[in-house]
């Protein structure tokens, strides 16, 4: 027995249960049909689901800032500066939704992690469904607020076995 020997059992049993996750090599740019295996397939769970990515439009204006800013900042804006370019996207936003500022994050997961532990770090208690989206998990644990998981009260009042109940969206 080696110390590899429960890793490879996990891996059997996700197996077993049809629940391992492999990755999916597409042979096409990321679009709204990629090209899995020779075939071209829908991609219903990409980010891009606007197809930005391929506007070229878009491309040209990405190429244009990769020359003039380079391919990554280098590391956090909090920490190694935030270029002008992330500034007047952000001021571009603001006067878009016609509110005073505006804050750009990587992903829709850092998003998530960011606001709700920022601004859910006052209160006590974050009540959440069970079925949210990790990143809403995530983001009320680093909270340090108590989670209550609200999921089951939710499905008894749509059953009708419950009459009412309060809880603080997250």
């Amino acid at each position: 027995m080696d110390k590899w020997d429960g890793m490879r059992a996990d891996l059997a049993a996700l197996e077993q249960k049809q629940l391992r996750r492999y990755l999916t090599e597409f042979t096409s740019p990321q679009s709204r049909l990629v090209m899995v295996e020779g075939r071209k397939q829908h991609l219903f769970s990409s980010n891009s689901y606007l197809d930005m990515c391929n506007e070229p439009a878009v491309k040209d204006y990405v190429r244009a800032m990769t020359t003039a800013y380079g391919t990554g900042s280098g590391g956090s804006r909090l920490t190694t500066g935030t270029l002008s370019l992330h500034l007047h996207l952000e001021r571009l936003l603001a006067q878009f939704k016609q509110r005073e500022a505006a804050l750009v994050f990587n992903t829709g997961y850092m998003a998530n992690v960011g606001i709700i532990s920022a601004l859910a770090g006052v209160v006590e208690y974050i009540y959440s469904d069970e079925l949210n989206h990790a990143s809403i998990i995530d983001g009320c644990r680093l909270a340090r607020a108590k989670l209550v998981y609200i999921g089951i009260m939710i499905w008894r009042i749509w059953k009708g076995n419950c009459r009412s109940m309060w809880a603080v969206p997250v």
